[in-house]
């Protein structure tokens, strides 16, 4: 949004998350973000939140458990073995430089403890200061949402991948 408002003249408001992607679009700068933020909150058993940066991923998962929709994100030529049938655990640590498929979760080892330390505090400041409706509890969804939708989808999904 910053981005297109700047395109258009206009100054965007102080409560708007984000800047433009001007100067990195003109050549001016080589990158605008330390780190990116990112939530996934559209299925009822895939609550997360994370921080990337240029080297690591920190990922949390409020929803214990196996991933709805992972399977999907597989490509099947990419030989995974089963651990998207794993249960997730509650924090991931990828180091991207050294594990780019995100094979090898380095959460709780001492060796990446300050990193992992460093970005659980970064990504626990992040969610505050967007008032995180997670940090409330649970994401509440409306019953027909949560009882028909993934359902719905995951039927149609099965029926692509295997006719």
């Amino acid at each position: 949004l910053p981005t297109l408002m700047e395109v258009w003249g206009m100054e965007p408001s102080p409560t708007i998350q984000g800047r433009s992607l001007l100067p990195l679009i003109d050549g001016e700068c080589e990158t605008i973000h330390e780190e990116i933020f990112a939530e996934e909150s559209t299925f009822p058993r895939n609550l997360i939140r994370c921080i990337r940066t240029t080297q690591f991923k920190f990922i949390r998962n409020f929803s214990i458990g196996k991933s709805t929709n992972t399977y999907s994100l597989i490509p099947p030529a990419f030989n995974t073995g089963d651990f998207y049938l794993c249960d997730r655990p509650e924090y991931e640590l990828y180091d991207l430089l050294e594990d780019p498929h995100e094979l090898h979760n380095l959460a709780g080892s001492a060796e990446h403890h300050e990193i992992e330390s460093d970005l659980r505090t970064r990504l626990d400041q992040w969610m505050k200061d967007t008032k995180d409706p997670i940090l409330n509890g649970s994401i509440q969804r409306p019953k027909d949402e949560y009882e028909l939708f993934p359902k719905i989808l995951l039927d149609e999904h099965f029926k692509l991948l295997w006719e």
